[in-house]
């Protein structure tokens, strides 16, 4: 009987760690770490977007300073929050699409 009490909170416990928030990063110096799916400052995507696609609902993308040219519009679903820091400016590139972000109800741009 102990050892399937035990065993039971092991299950909730980890279930209830692996559900764990994940901020994501941008920055213009991130080695674009796909493998740790920019996880912290070093391994930070380049490109917003990709940091957004890997975000899940719960989850912030954090924007470092600098000037990021978009070429297309950006998507955000899932319930994710964007924040930029005050020194993030975000432009149409030459060949961008549209200068807009889309995001679902449920998405916050702060």
């Amino acid at each position: 009987m102990m050892m399937k009490i035990i065993i039971t909170l092991a299950i909730i416990l980890g279930n209830s760690l692996a559900l764990k928030a994940v901020d994501r990063y941008v920055s213009l110096h991130g080695t674009n770490d796909f493998a740790s799916q920019f996880t912290d400052w070093h391994g930070a995507a380049t490109d917003i977007q990709w940091a957004v696609n890997f975000a899940l609902a719960g989850e912030t993308v954090w924007v470092s300073n600098g000037t990021y040219y978009l070429t297309n519009q950006i998507n955000i679903a899932n319930g994710i929050t964007l924040k930029a820091s005050a020194a993030a400016t975000l432009k149409p590139s030459s060949t961008a699409t549209t200068s807009t972000a889309s995001r679902s109800p449920t998405a916050v741009l702060t």
